[in-house]
C-alpha cells in the first residue's frame, strides 16, 4: 500500500513521507501523522473526524487500484479526484488559523525540497513522460518557449506557428516550484522569447497563498533575467475559471485570487521583464468567468482557444 501511495505523489495527502534521489530525500507532508495534527492544534473531535477522512481516502484509493476495468490514466484521474475530495474535507474541519499553520508546514517543507534540488509533482508518471520527450527534442538556440503547466501543454504552438522555432515547455499538474526546479534547460538554449505561464495549481490544487506564488515567480523570473539576460521574458497572466463546469472543489470560487495574483504579476512583468501579457481579460466573458465556448471543464482550453490566444499575441506583436 505504502508503495503504492509513492507513485501516487499527485496532490495534498501524500501518505508516505520520503522517497530516495541521490544522496539526499525529499521530504512530503504526512496530513495525517500524529506529529503533524498536534502541530496543528486539532481537537479530540477533530482528529476522529480527521482519522474517517483518512480512512475513506484508503478505501477509495484500494477501489481504483482494484478497478481492472480502468487504465492507467483513468485510474490517476480518479486518484486525484479522491485526494482532491479528501482535501476539501480535510480543510473544512479546521479553523482559519490551524489552516494557516498547515499551509506553513507545507511551505518550509516545499522550501526545503527545492534547496536539496527537488520540486514537488516531479516523480509523477506524467512528469517523467514530458522529461524525456524534452530529453528527445532539445531546444534550439535562439527559440521562442512556451513555458507552464497543462494549460501550455496542450497548445498546439508548433502548428500556430509553423513559420517560426516555438518549443512547448508545458508539463500538465505543474505548479511554481517546478517550473523553478527545470529552468536550467530552457536558459541554455538561450531563447529569443519566453512566454510563462504558471500558477492556476498553486491556487488550485495545492491551495497555496499569494504571498508564496509571489516567492517563486520572483526566483523565476531572476534566474531567468541573470541566465539569459538577452531573453524576452513575458509574464501572462493566470486565466479566469468557470466553476459550473470544473470538477475538482478545490479549483472553485477562485476569481477573487486569481484577480489579486495577476495584479501583482503584472507588476512583475512591467518592472522585471519584457511585459505583461493580459490573457485573463480576453477569456472571461465579462463576469471573471472562463468563457464556456472557449472550455470543456472550466479551466482548459479548447483548440479555438488556443486560435485567440495566437491572434492577440500576433495582434499585440509579442509575435
Amino acid at each position: 500500500m505504502m508503495k503504492y501511495q509513492i507513485k501516487l505523489f499527485i496532490a495534498f495527502f501524500l501518505l508516505a513521507f520520503t522517497t530516495q534521489l541521490h544522496a539526499q530525500k525529499r521530504l512530503s507532508l504526512n496530513y495525517y501523522a500524529e506529529d503533524v495534527l498536534n502541530k496543528i492544534g486539532v481537537t479530540a473531535s477533530q482528529k476522529e473526524q480527521i482519522k474517517t477522512i483518512r480512512s475513506e481516502l484508503d478505501t477509495n484509493l484500494s477501489e481504483t487500484r482494484n478497478n481492472t476495468n480502468l487504465n492507467s490514466e483513468e485510474k490517476a484521474t480518479k486518484d486525484k479526484q479522491a485526494y482532491n475530495n479528501a482535501f476539501v474535507k480535510y480543510n473544512a474541519i479546521l479553523s482559519s488559523e490551524q489552516q494557516k499553520t498547515v499551509r506553513r508546514l507545507l511551505h518550509e517543507i516545499q522550501v526545503e525540497n527545492v534547496k536539496n534540488g527537488f520540486a514537488t509533482f516531479h516523480e509523477s508518471a506524467h512528469f517523467k513522460k514530458r522529461m524525456e520527450v524534452f530529453k528527445e527534442n532539445p531546444l534550439a538556440t535562439n527559440g521562442i518557449v512556451f513555458l507552464g503547466n497543462s494549460i501550455t501543454e496542450r497548445g498546439q504552438w508548433e502548428m500556430l506557428f509553423p513559420n517560426k522555432p516555438v518549443f512547448n515547455r508545458g508539463i500538465g499538474g505543474d505548479n511554481t516550484y517546478g517550473v523553478l526546479a527545470r529552468l536550467d534547460e530552457v536558459i541554455a538554449s538561450k531563447p529569443e522569447k519566453i512566454f510563462l505561464m504558471i500558477g492556476i495549481n498553486d491556487l488550485g490544487s495545492r491551495q497555496w497563498e499569494i504571498a508564496l506564488i509571489l516567492e517563486n515567480y520572483n526566483k523565476i523570473v531572476d534566474k531567468i533575467r541573470a541566465g539569459t539576460p538577452k531573453s524576452k521574458l513575458y509574464v501572462q497572466s493566470v486565466l479566469p475559471l468557470n466553476d459550473s463546469l470544473l470538477k475538482a472543489n478545490t479549483y472553485k470560487n477562485k476569481a477573487d485570487t486569481i484577480i489579486k495574483l495577476n495584479k501583482e504579476l503584472q507588476i512583475i512583468g512591467k518592472k522585471k521583464c519584457a511585459g505583461f501579457i493580459d490573457l485573463y481579460s480576453v477569456f472571461h466573458s465579462g463576469n471573471h468567468v472562463l468563457d464556456a465556448k472557449y472550455t470543456k471543464d472550466g479551466i482548459h482550453l479548447l483548440p479555438e482557444g488556443y486560435v485567440v490566444w495566437k491572434d492577440f499575441l500576433e495582434k499585440n506583436k509579442y509575435l
